[in-house]
């Protein structure tokens, strides 16, 4: 039943995104049938900038990661420098999480699964 309600859930956001013109896809991601979820899979473009966008919803919350860079060709020395913003930026923007996994940084923001239109599009 969960996986049905998460869902549901997602087809409220996607309303949302074809209200922005946004494109997307549903997917499942997951291993196996029993850790599957459904997604929303999206390109959002943002001052000439594409960003490649997961949107999932776990119990009352709605997560949408956007990959802004892979950091899988810089230096330790560059990579620290870059931690360094991103967890500086983490403090002064507190709508705003930075992540980091397999050498990829994220953007990260969390919205509750009914959010308005506007809200969800202001995050």
């Amino acid at each position: 039943m969960v996986y049905l309600d998460e869902r549901k859930n997602l087809e409220k956001i996607a309303e949302h995104l074809d209200e922005m013109q946004v494109p997307y896809s549903f997917k499942e991601i997951g291993n196996n049938e029993n850790d599957t979820f459904p997604a929303i899979i999206c390109t959002y473009r943002y001052s000439n900038l594409d960003f490649d966008v997961v949107i999932y919803n776990i119990t009352e919350w709605i997560h949408v990661k956007a990959l802004i860079m892979n950091a899988s060709n810089f230096s330790s020395k560059a990579l620290l420098t870059i931690y360094e913003l991103c967890l500086e930026l983490n403090y002064d923007l507190p709508e705003v999480t930075f992540s980091a996994s397999e050498k990829n940084i994220y953007i990260e923001v969390d919205c509750l699964v009914d959010v308005d239109f506007d809200d969800f599009k202001a995050e």
